[in-house]
C-alpha cells in the first residue's frame, strides 16, 4: 500500500447515528489507491475507511460552493461509492484541486489494474507537471451537482 496524499480536511457525517446529524468534523486523511482512511488527528485513532477500489473518475464530483459564511462548505468534493456518498471540504481552492487530482490518480490506477505511477516514497512521478498542463481539462470533466442532492 503506497500513500498518494495525506492531510487535514473536513468531512460530513453520514447521519447514521442516534441523532442523524450530518455535521462537519475536521479529520486527518490518508489516500491510497485502495482506500481513503481518516483519523481523529494525525497520530490519532482511525475513525473510518472509505473503499475506493470500485471508483472511477465519474465517482468524483466537485460540489458547487454554498453561498454562506460557513467555512467547511466552501471548497467541497464528493465521492460516490457503492455504499455511500462521501462529502469532504478543503480550506482553499488550491487544496481542493490538489485532492481532486490525487483522487483522479488513485481512480486511474484502479482502472489501469494497479499500474503504479508513483515512487516508493509516495511522491507522484511527473504529477506536478501533468497537473499544471491538464488542470483545466481534467477538472472541467468533473460533475457539478447540488450539494443537497441525495443518491
Amino acid at each position: 500500500m503506497v500513500l498518494i496524499k495525506r492531510g487535514s480536511m473536513f468531512k460530513q457525517g453520514s447521519g447514521d447515528g442516534l441523532f442523524q446529524r450530518r455535521n462537519w468534523k475536521k479529520r486527518y486523511f490518508e489516500l491510497t489507491q485502495e482506500d481513503l482512511r481518516y483519523f481523529q488527528h494525525e497520530h490519532g485513532p482511525m475513525k473510518g475507511c472509505l473503499d475506493l477500489s470500485s471508483c472511477t473518475k465519474d465517482s468524483l464530483e466537485m460540489v458547487p460552493t454554498k453561498m454562506s459564511k460557513d467555512p467547511p462548505t466552501t471548497w467541497c468534493l464528493a465521492i460516490t461509492t457503492p455504499s455511500r456518498r462521501f462529502f469532504m471540504s478543503m480550506a482553499s481552492e488550491t487544496e481542493m484541486h490538489a485532492w481532486a487530482f490525487a483522487f483522479l490518480e488513485a481512480f486511474k490506477m484502479n482502472e489501469d489494474g494497479g499500474r503504479k505511477t508513483y515512487t516508493a516514497e509516495g511522491q507522484l512521478r511527473g504529477f506536478v507537471k501533468e497537473q499544471k498542463v491538464k488542470k483545466q481539462s481534467s477538472l472541467s470533466k468533473l460533475k457539478m451537482t447540488p450539494r443537497n442532492h441525495k443518491t
